[in-house]
Formats: C-alpha cells, sequence, structure tokens
C-alpha cells in the first residue's frame, strides 16, 4: 500500500465528437478534466493506460466505485461535486477530475485521450503550451528541496509564478504520526497555481531504528515524497529526514483531514 511519490499535475480541456453518445476529454497540462455525471447511473471513465486512484473521503458515501485496469466504474448515490486523482501506474502521469453529479441526464461513457483526435486542434494546443509555462508539482518539490539543501543561492532554480506560503514552523501533534513514532515539523511551504508544498522534517522519536511509511501520516495530500532514495526510508532513534507533502490547499488544513494517506 502506497500513494504517489513524485506526481506530474496533468490538466485537461474538453471536445466533443459529434453522432457519438460519449463524452471525449483530451488530456493537457492547463486546466483539470471537467466531468459530469448523472446520480443512479453508471459512468464509464476510460483512461488511456491503467491507473491506481487516490483515496477520497467520500468514497462509499457520495458514490460507489470499481477500478479495473484503465476503466473506472463510478456510480453517484447522491449530487456531489469533488476532485478526484489518478496516477498512471507506468507513464506516472497524473490525471485530476473534477466530477459532479446531477440529475441531469449525461453521456454514460468519458474516454480521456493522450494525443487530440481533431488534427486541426493539434496546431493549436502546441500554440497554447508554448505560451504558457506550467509549473507541476514535481517543479515544487525540486524548488523546496533546492531552496532547503542548495548550497548557494545562485544554484537554485527559477520556477515562474511561484511564492513563498507563510506557515507556523512548530511541532505538530504526535497524532499526525499514527502511534506517535515520528515527530513533524513544518519548515517551509511554497505555492503555484492552487497546488502547494510544504517542507516538514520527520524525527524518530523511538528508541529503535523505524521504517517510515506514508501509510501511518494523517491527513489528505497529492503526493509525499521522502528526501531519500526510497518511498520506506528507515530512521536511527533520533535521526530526522525531511519530507516533501504536495496538496490541492494548504498543508495546515490538509494535515486536519480524517483518514490516512494510503490507498488499497
Amino acid at each position: 500500500m502506497k500513494i504517489f511519490t513524485l506526481i506530474i499535475a496533468l490538466l485537461a480541456f474538453t471536445f466533443a465528437f459529434e453522432g457519438e453518445a460519449q463524452q471525449h476529454k483530451q488530456y493537457q497540462q492547463g486546466e483539470p478534466i471537467h466531468i459530469a455525471a448523472t446520480v443512479g447511473q453508471e459512468l464509464q471513465l476510460m483512461f488511456p493506460e491503467p491507473v491506481k486512484k487516490a483515496v477520497h473521503e467520500q468514497d462509499g458515501r457520495a458514490w460507489v466505485h470499481s477500478l479495473i485496469s484503465s476503466t473506472l466504474y463510478l456510480t453517484p448515490k447522491q449530487r456531489f461535486s469533488e476532485r478526484l486523482l489518478f496516477q498512471g501506474i507506468e507513464s506516472k502521469r497524473m490525471y485530476v477530475a473534477d466530477m459532479s453529479a446531477s440529475q441531469t441526464p449525461t453521456e454514460s461513457v468519458v474516454k480521456i485521450h493522450i494525443e487530440s483526435v481533431r488534427s486541426s486542434n493539434h496546431g493549436k494546443k502546441r500554440t497554447n503550451q508554448h505560451k504558457k509555462a506550467v509549473v507541476t508539482p514535481v517543479d515544487l518539490v525540486q524548488f523546496a528541496a533546492q531552496t532547503l539543501y542548495a548550497p548557494d543561492e545562485s544554484l537554485v532554480e527559477g520556477v515562474p509564478g511561484v511564492r513563498a506560503v507563510k506557515i507556523e514552523s512548530k511541532t505538530l501533534d504526535r497524532t499526525f504520526y499514527r502511534g506517535g513514532d515520528y515527530q513533524a515539523k513544518p519548515y517551509g511551504s511554497w505555492s503555484s497555481s492552487g497546488v502547494y508544498v510544504t517542507a516538514v522534517e520527520m524525527q524518530n522519536v523511538r528508541s529503535a531504528p523505524l521504517e517510515w511509511s506514508v501509510c501511518n501520516v494523517r491527513g489528505r495530500y497529492l503526493s509525499v515524497a521522502p528526501h531519500a532514495g526510497t518511498e520506506t526510508p528507515i530512521l536511527n532513534p533520533d535521526e530526522a529526514m525531511m519530507f516533501y507533502f504536495v496538496s490541492d490547499e494548504p498543508f495546515l488544513i490538509a494535515a486536519e483531514r480524517q483518514g490516512v494517506s494510503c490507498q488499497p
């Protein structure tokens, strides 16, 4: 069980085929994928590759779903408007789906495409990509790591649009890590395009070496990346390591969300 480590934020615009009883969505950096569903009607959301889904607090309450390879089968139980997160298993692409459900009838099949099926849109898409550089969560994580560890400020690669976010630098409640094995303290936070990255130092406060696990972290995040070459570093007693928490809301709000940051 694990959630995403380093992620790429991928956004999309929509288009439709005439004469087809399904929605088509174009994968492209820029904006979230907007998907409409109907309460009580099963929606098939088809990705261009096998994906995994991040756990959401509304799972089982506002909808029921199953994920089989590259297709999500979701049936809304009530009206809702939520952001769902998926990641390509092989490509590591991040699909951000802004999904809403209402009583309005909609197509029951939605296909997400990597390449545009309308050749006339291809040139326009390339032009738009050159007009505006998109800052991804990976950019934010790299920027945070360089800001904290670069031996000289001149070595920090500039990222357009990134701003520092004020965050109180005090030790978090021990319940932040299930079992209280690790003590956590924020060191800095940055944001761009509604995505936040927060550097948090976590220290092993037990008397024995412990494997750190994202499954024990409280809150809701897009990803958590340790400053190490492994997703599950082992820290000795009193040893500390920096971790980068990526979220779509300020860190202290995300950290108060119920549950732990893991998916089956």
